[in-house]
């Protein structure tokens, strides 16, 4: 009897388990991209490629890096009163 109900548990929690895996694999979101600039910043691009302007006035910069997540990361060329050397910009 005490065999019955253990194993009645042991299905029971296989499947909360496995209908918690399945509800979770359907729940992947696509990642929404921001639309391209029309004029693609004023650069010339190769077909089918396309801009997006993130920011126009932080001044001139040494380094462009962009991180996993989409974090943009600039070094700016000379220190400014009004801007940090280091400078993160946000993703619209």
């Amino acid at each position: 009897m005490i065999f019955f109900i253990i194993l009645k548990a042991a299905l029971l929690y296989f499947v909360i388990i496995f209908c918690a895996l399945i509800a979770f694999s359907f729940n992947k979101a696509t990642p929404v991209l921001p639309k391209a600039d029309p004029k693609n910043g004023g650069l010339f691009l190769p077909g089918n490629f396309e801009m997006v302007v993130v920011t126009d006035s932080l001044g001139p910069t040494r380094r462009l890096a962009v991180n996993d997540n989409g974090d943009v990361y600039v070094k700016l060329l000379r220190l400014s009163a009004k801007k940090p050397a280091d400078q993160k910009c946000s993703r619209r």
